[in-house]
């Protein structure tokens, strides 16, 4: 017996198939192939899809504030929008008051004098900024505050518009983003927005927010400056910088005129038909109230250039050409829709300047 084990068939016997064995088969053979039906009362589908149900939330969202449904007066919606915005970007509470300045450096260039100076934002944190004055300035001239997007600050070369500006006879105030140039967050110039988004989100802070609050100190800044009209300050910038410029044009009537380029679309395109976009872009809960032609239309009835390269693959322009005509007719509610134009343009994501330049000339040096 050494532990040794014999089959049925070494040990002679046979197997033999009773009637009752036979149904016992059959009956286990048949619950095996037919499937279990579900209690009536459950739904004949679980919805454990996490794409259509966030694709039916994101759909179904309230937009409440929406130009097309508050069915407000003009006036009182944009009060009211602006203030709800003002809040999603935690920027209520903040004093913007005329930030401490340090310069550290002034070199003259071709058309222009640059100066590199640093202002606070924060009790430890200051940011980096250029300031570009034409040469042979006098008086109290127009400006322009100039955001740059995505890339090495303010230095990248694609934001030619920054010494673009300032050729054309504008004091240009130039800050690096937070979290971009100088300001990155491990060296200088790398994409951290997936990286540093998440801490934001644990101090409770939002990105957008905190990026426009450095640049509302800014504006408070240049406005305090003798050479600089402070009813004559226009803002602009390209992609993120585009964002920006929407943004900070929509909560700050001061801004005279301004010009967004490669970035007004609308949440869905940016985010859900093109995975991977910048998380700094989002705010927190906005889709509750509007979306971003609501934002544009907080600008009404000032001046406002929207630009868009046909083959740009960031902000598609189908969708740019639908976010601006939704933007046009809070416009025209506002009776100002010869103040918001369109330059379409055979380009990519770049900035074109054709239509901007001479617009920024009529409302700022006329």
């Amino acid at each position: 017996m050494s532990g040794k084990f014999f089959t049925r068939r070494q040990f002679g016997y046979q197997s033999v198939a009773t009637p009752a064995s036979l149904l016992l088969l059959q009956s286990r053979t048949e619950a095996r192939e037919k499937k279990p039906e579900l209690p009536p009362v459950l739904p004949p589908r679980y919805g454990l899809s996490t794409k259509e149900y966030i694709l039916k939330q994101l759909e179904s969202a309230p937009r409440s504030l929406s130009f097309d449904k508050a069915e407000l007066p003009t006036r009182e919606w944009q009060l009211k929008l602006r203030a709800r915005l003002l809040s999603l970007l935690d920027l209520d509470s903040v004093d913007f008051n005329i930030p401490d300045v340090r310069i550290e450096s002034t070199v003259a260039k071709r058309g222009f004098t640059e100066t590199k100076l640093h202002y606070q934002v924060d009790k430890n944190l200051w940011c980096p900024a250029i300031l570009l004055t034409p040469e042979n300035a006098r008086g109290r001239l127009p400006a322009v505050l100039a955001c740059h997007g995505h890339g090495t600050g303010v230095r990248f070369p694609i934001y030619t518009y920054i010494e673009g500006f300032a050729r054309r006879g504008y004091i240009v105030f130039a800050p690096d983003v937070r979290d971009f140039g100088e300001r990155a967050y491990e060296k200088r110039g790398p994409h951290e927005c997936f990286h540093l988004e998440p801490m934001y989100n644990l101090l409770g802070h939002s990105s957008m927010g905190l990026k426009i609050k450095d640049l509302l100190l800014g504006l408070a800044w240049m406005r305090a400056q003798k050479n600089i009209d402070p009813e004559r300050i226009g803002c602009g910038g390209l992609s993120m910088g585009g964002g920006l410029s929407l943004f900070l044009s929509a909560i700050q009537p001061r801004i005279a005129v301004s010009v967004v380029s490669g970035f007004l679309t609308n949440y869905k395109s940016a985010f859900v038909d093109k995975p991977g976009m910048c998380p700094g872009y989002v705010v927190h809960g906005i889709l509750n109230y509007c979306d971003l032609y609501d934002v544009a239309g907080l600008i009404a009835p000032r001046p406002l250039v929207i630009e868009s390269g046909r083959q740009d693959k960031w902000s598609v322009h189908e969708e740019v050409l639908s976010a601006h005509e939704k933007a046009r007719q809070i416009y025209k509610a506002f009776g100002a829709e010869n103040r918001i134009v369109m330059d379409a343009f055979d380009g990519r994501h770049e900035f074109n300047g054709k239509i901007a330049y001479p617009w920024f000339d009529t409302f700022l040096k006329n």
